[in-house]
């Protein structure tokens, strides 16, 4: 059985369940460790870093999921690579 949970605090998705309809779109992402993926006809962003222990997560969000990345780049001390980028004093 497939289901879906979503945490309304960071806009995480869980998917749990055999996804043997799981399509990797192809550029579908702007951002770095970002894939677009098209399961059973919706679109989801993983977000993910194989550095650390191959982490991942899911956001219905392409944007969330750029978030992710960067919060969990800190988190190890790495610097943000998409939206957290410190503003350079002009």
């Amino acid at each position: 059985m497939n289901t879906l949970k979503r945490n309304k605090l960071n806009k995480r998705v869980k998917l749990s369940g055999n996804f043997s309809e799981k399509k990797t779109i192809p550029n579908g992402s702007k951002y770095k460790n970002v894939t677009a993926l098209l399961i059973k006809g919706k679109l989801y962003f993983r977000a993910s870093i194989r550095k650390y222990n191959n982490w991942e997560a899911y956001f219905e969000e392409e944007r969330d999921a750029a978030k992710a990345v960067d919060i969990k780049r800190l988190e190890k001390g790495d610097k943000a690579v998409n939206i957290l980028i410190p503003v350079k004093n002009v």
